[in-house]
């Protein structure tokens, strides 16, 4: 199933009460919008309601539509005249926060025709009626004031604007179209049809097709709302499924040729590797969170268009001492493991003690790393897991510790062109000091590359004791960024975890007073820049892109407004709401952040350096000389999200993503153009698509000139889970690949193409 949707434009910051957030918190940009749109609707039901009394009572007019007496007609449209004319000054004045061609287009457009109604009094009545289309107005303007506001799109004010918007939108641009072009025709060719100079009539014509490029806006965000809603209705029906994402999963490690449907592209040549947790239980043991289960690698291998599957669980020594023990004995983010009770008190403290100074897991569940020529297992912690790409089995365990001073490690690193991967970790509390770790792996042909990596960089921690956690970071052609956002690791209530009875996780600290530090690093010296960027509160968990253009540094996140999102996938509230209905679910906000790079040496204070016509994002400089950043939020409810690689550090366009709207649990994946920020969708009924992964097809034309990889789960009795193939283009179905077995849940993908 595709859908494609026009999204709003300037997103909303989400508050967690929408009453706490009025106008006085807005942007200076959306209190602008804000502005311009009440008025506009106030002038829409002004010039609306008197549309209506002369369609009513107007004899002369709609005796004569061509020539009748234009005297009320005048009236409304010079009211509409001088709206517009003060809108277009207005959206040129504050163009960066309003601004629009296509409205631009739109205005001039019908002055040049309103020239014809004051001016020559001629086509009163299609003037008239062309503006009882205003009517649907103040319901998409209030569309925009409630999300600025806060309110979930399932809120019952949201859904009652969106019954009135799209009934007020066909019954005003829809079931009226007959009507007034079926008056047209009946004018056609009379003798008042000729006394319409050629002017007048292009200006009649044209009119036309410029407010239905408005009636198109609309409906697409009337289509948006529907399409919404019917998203809504059908996740409901997901509550009825038995999904059940505690339940162990099966390994098939032997290759398994798939069913393909459709035709999968020659050049497709290559492994797609899948990995996230697969093992929940273990005897009378259980985990408690859905992250922490033991890792299971999936793999899909293409050539000559077939495609063979196989599946393993990571041999980590995490999986072979709870095997062996037949219960969880080594501890997750999520889940404190303690010995068993009929064990003796030397076994206990032994326990204690390796907790209070922990020796983190090697259960590598969320991602997959290349370093020089060799494929790793990652979590987050200093271990990694060599593994074979094409068999899958566990090979060697590999410890950061022994070559970098980081104790916990990003599992989002980046590669450059000549094969280098560049990778982030946190050393804590090293000779009394805490700091982030930006290190370089260098492209080695060899093994053991990991033994070659080097620091690049140090970045200070703003807190001892209490180093921010980050899942990944932007890099540029020149410049690393790296956010220290303030949602913490509290290292004492770490270390007191074991005895106190709670997890890791539970020592994880949200600091909602607290700002956002944003570090831009150079990467040729490794040095910090002087200028010191901040923003407000936000989580982030994953970057998009970065990229620099003429003096400023861009990069996009998905941002959350706080640290919620961890606690959805506790097991046990999976197993509460089968339907992945939350009411405390926050869904996240794509931003775009821009950070100028140019001397703010003649900037006075309060003025915004942020210089590219295209963006809304602002930075502001404040009297110590910091720049305040405010983002541009260019959609909301969308996640995992994946790129052109190739392009990675450019100024791409598109980004493929997973669909969270009402759930953190994705049902669909988009395919979102940063330009005309609208979002083509794909789903498959009963199934959970997961993460997308694009591949670029050799030499192709275009950015998105390639395929979409998704492995589908279905739980529904009788159907077979499968792979998807998607044009990258359009997001149809190119073709799937039906694997014997069940495919799970997983987190992260990774693709390695065949080479000669």
């Amino acid at each position: 199933m595709q859908v494609s949707v026009k999204l709003g434009g300037h997103g909303p910051i989400q508050p967690t009460h929408p009453h706490h957030f009025g106008f006085i918190n807005l942007t200076d940009k959306q209190r602008v919008e804000w502005n311009s749109r009440t008025v506009s609707t106030f002038h829409a039901l002004l010039v609306g309601l008197f549309c209506l009394y002369i369609l009513f009572f107007d004899d002369p007019v709609n005796e004569d539509p061509v020539w009748g007496d234009p005297t009320l007609v005048k009236t409304n449209v010079a009211i509409t005249t001088g709206y517009l004319i003060s809108d277009l000054l207005l959206i040129f004045y504050y163009w960066n926060a309003i601004g629009d061609k296509f409205f631009v287009v739109h205005h001039l457009a019908a002055l040049y025709a309103y020239y014809y109604v004051l001016g020559e009094g001629m086509l009163p009545y299609f003037a008239n009626f062309r503006l009882l289309a205003e009517f649907s107005t103040p319901c998409v303007n209030q569309r925009w004031f409630f999300e600025v506001l806060g309110y979930p799109r399932s809120s019952p004010p949201n859904m009652a604007n969106g019954v009135a918007m799209a009934v007020m939108f066909f019954l005003v641009r829809i079931a009226v179209i007959p009507v007034y072009y079926g008056r047209m025709y009946t004018v056609y060719g009379t003798e008042a049809f000729y006394l319409v100079p050629w002017g007048g009539r292009v200006a009649w014509i044209g009119s036309s097709a410029s407010v239905g490029r408005a009636r198109s806006t609309i409906m697409a965000e009337v289509w948006e709302w529907c399409d919404h809603w019917r998203f809504v209705c059908e996740s409901s029906a997901f509550s009825n499924m038995s999904v059940d994402f505690s339940r162990n999963a099966t390994e098939s490690p032997e290759a398994c040729k798939a069913e393909v449907q459709g035709n999968i592209p020659h050049w497709l040549q290559g492994t797609l590797l899948r990995n996230g947790p697969g093992i929940f239980s273990l005897g009378e043991t259980s985990y408690e969170h859905w992250f922490d289960g033991m890792a299971l690698m999936t793999s899909f291998s293409f050539k000559d268009g077939e495609v063979t599957h196989r599946s393993r669980f990571l041999r980590s020594d995490t999986y072979k001492a709870n095997m062996s023990a037949n219960r969880i004995v080594v501890s997750e983010m999520g889940t404190m493991a303690y010995p068993d009770p009929r064990k003796n008190f030397i076994f206990k403290a032994i326990t204690f003690l390796n907790h209070t100074v922990p020796d983190f897991t090697d259960n590598g569940a969320s991602n997959f790393i290349k370093y020089g020529n060799e494929y790793f297992a990652t979590s987050e912690t200093n271990y990694i897991r060599k593994i074979d790409p094409v068999t899958l089995e566990t090979q060697d365990k590999v410890d950061y510790l022994k070559y970098l001073p980081v104790n916990l490690a990003s599992s989002h690193p980046h590669y450059d062109n000549e094969g280098n991967t560049y990778n982030m970790g946190t050393c804590i509390a090293e000779k009394g000091k805490t700091k982030y770790v930006v290190f370089k792996v260098p492209a080695h042909p060899d093994k053991d590359a990991v033994k070659k990596a080097e620091v690049v960089c140090t970045v200070p921690c703003r807190s001892l004791l209490t180093p921010s956690y980050y899942h990944s970071f932007g890099m540029t052609e020149n410049y690393f960024i790296f956010i220290e956002q303030p949602f913490k690791l509290d290292i004492l209530k770490m270390a007191t975890a074991y005895m106190r009875g709670v997890n890791w996780a539970s020592c994880l600290k949200f600091c909602p007073d607290e700002n956002t530090l944003i570090h831009l690093i150079d990467r040729k010296t490794g040095k910090e820049i002087e200028t010191k960027y901040y923003t407000g509160t936000m989580v982030v968990y994953h970057h998009v892109n970065a990229f620099e253009e003429d003096g400023h540094v861009v990069f996009d996140v998905i941002a959350y407004k706080d640290n919620s999102l961890y606690n959805m996938f506790y097991l046990s509230k999976l197993k509460q709401n089968p339907g992945f209905q939350d009411d405390a679910y926050v869904k996240p906000n794509y931003k775009r952040f821009v950070l100028p790079v140019k001397s703010d040496k003649d900037v006075a204070i309060g003025e915004d350096m942020v210089s590219l016509k295209y963006t809304t994002a602002s930075a502001v400089k404040e009297k110590d000389g910091k720049l305040m950043c405010q983002a541009e939020v260019l959609c909301e409810g969308f996640e995992l999200p994946r790129i052109n690689y190739n392009n990675n550090g450019k100024n791409l366009r598109y980004v493929y993503g997973s669909i969270v709207d009402d759930s953190a649990v994705s049902k669909r994946i988009g395919k979102f153009d940063t330009e005309t920020k609208t979002m083509v969708y794909w789903s498959e009924d009963n199934s959970f698509p997961s993460e997308p992964v694009f591949i670029p097809r050799p030499n192709g034309e275009s950015e998105d000139d390639g395929v979409v990889l998704v492995s589908v789960t279905n739980y529904e009795p009788g159907h077979s889970c499968f792979l998807a193939v998607l044009d990258g283009i359009t997001l149809k179905e190119v073709a799937r690949a039906n694997v014997k077995g069940q495919l799970y849940r997983d987190v992260h993908g990774f693709y390695i193409p065949k080479t000669d």
